[in-house]
């Protein structure tokens, strides 16, 4: 189901979708690195605030094999990585006790059903849920699994890889860290933080470097944060797990779904009890680091949407619960009104179908904003790349104008020329 689902999105994206905003960061002034600081600085320099080694290699070398004029590639991958995060997300799920139909039905929800938006098919939002994906799985083979050195180790790399590919991911590493700690595995505990001290030693080194921007971005907004914030933001996040814009009902019944599956999973004690408590304190780490660096610009400067890959994040670890929830609310529904287990299914998969078709409609005209951009990109570089006077104009005027997060020049578009990429 979940790759018949990833071809779909390959074969229906928009076709004029093109490299938009961050992407370009990761060609021009990374590839002057590249020549000119080595490939530490090329890899490890910071992107805002973040380690992005991971995300510079994808984007570079997807460059460097099928060149910069169509974003298939690029989408393609996406699916790939998006279907390994809808596998993990079902093994968690089922390792919960949520039935393996209904868990197949809901995961793939990232994929193609969901209200995520660029997280289908643009790679700098996919790539939180993929980093997290990688620290669960660190979480199953270490802290879920009899003591092995063997599964230490293959968790502990994919935990550093998750920390190369984005950094954000590092906020919840130490979870594993503290439950293999309350079990006295000391040596595991050990293994297990060395995602944490790759990411300390990252910190004290290039993190104090200049950004991997040509350009000052000019400071920080400023910020004016409050619990009120917190709640808010909380709330936004939650409704937009599983609709296309956030609506106070649907967060609140989504609590009400979750605190169920809490309920019932904590009274099963055991691997479930620390399973629960494990994302549910991932959540609200990224709930308040998420609140923190970027509420105030989303909800009050900006008056947007709480972006896609909050979102994503947050619903990988708590729809799974709430699942559970609903499963137990259903199961209690079916004994109370006698229905068939038949008729049970029916009820539950006509709801789903119901949510499926509005968030799929909602969704095929809300890239709008994102197609203006995207096409902008495509026209602007195209245009500047056919044009014979290239190689004589002034080789550091900005290709997209005065925008930072354009970080194109001229000089760079000769390099793509040159390395065939356009």
């Amino acid at each position: 189901m979940v790759t018949v689902l990833a071809v779909w999105q390959v074969i229906t994206y928009r076709r004029d979708f093109y490299l938009i905003i961050d992407d370009w960061a990761f060609f021009g002034v990374r590839l002057d690195l590249l020549e000119n600081a080595g490939v530490d600085d090329f890899l490890l320099r910071r992107h805002n605030e973040h380690l992005m080694g991971g995300m510079v290699l994808w984007d570079v070398g997807i460059a460097k094999v099928f060149g910069l004029r169509d974003y298939t590639p690029w989408v393609v991958s996406v699916q790939i990585a998006n279907a390994l995060v809808a596998w993990i997300t079902w093994r968690f799920a089922t390792r919960i006790g949520v039935p393996r139909l209904a868990a197949a039905c809901v995961c793939p929800f990232l994929i193609a059903w969901g209200p995520f938006d660029r997280v289908g098919y643009w790679a700098p939002e996919a790539i939180f849920g993929i980093t997290l994906a990688l620290i669960i799985s660190q979480f199953a083979l270490t802290a879920l699994s009899d003591e092995s050195r063997r599964r230490d180790i293959v968790g502990a790399l994919l935990g550093i890889f998750a920390v190369f590919i984005q950094s954000i991911c590092v906020v919840v590493s130490p979870i594993t860290v503290i439950v293999l700690a309350m079990k006295r595995r000391w040596v595991s505990a050990l293994i297990a933080m060395t995602p944490l001290v790759a990411y300390v030693a990252w910190y004290l080194t290039y993190q104090k470097r200049n950004d991997a921007y040509r350009w000052d971005i000019g400071g920080s907004y400023p910020q004016a944060r409050d619990i009120g914030l917190f709640f808010d933001f909380t709330w936004h996040t939650l409704s937009r797990t599983v609709w296309q814009s956030a609506h106070a009902p649907i967060a609140v019944l989504l609590i009400i779904l979750i605190f169920w599956g809490a309920v019932h999973l904590w009274r099963q004690g055991g691997e479930r009890r620390i399973i629960l408590v494990s994302a549910i304190t991932a959540s609200c780490i990224y709930l308040v680091g998420f609140t923190w660096s970027r509420g105030f610009v989303t909800l009050r400067m900006f008056q947007i949407e709480v972006p896609s890959r909050y979102a994503s994040v947050i619903a990988i670890l708590l729809l799974p619960i709430a699942a559970v929830g609903l499963t137990r609310i259903c199961t209690t529904a079916r004994v109370k009104f006698a229905l068939s287990k038949r008729a049970t299914a029916f009820i539950g998969v006509t709801s789903l179908a119901v949510v499926i078709a509005l968030n799929t409609y909602q969704r095929l005209d809300s890239h709008d904003s994102d197609m203006e951009m995207a096409n902008l990109a495509r026209r602007t570089i195209f245009a500047a790349v056919d044009d014979p006077e290239l190689s004589g104009k002034q080789q550091t005027d900005f290709v997209f104008g005065e925008s930072v997060f354009f970080d194109l020049i001229n000089s760079d578009l000769l390099r793509f020329k040159r390395l065939g990429w356009l």
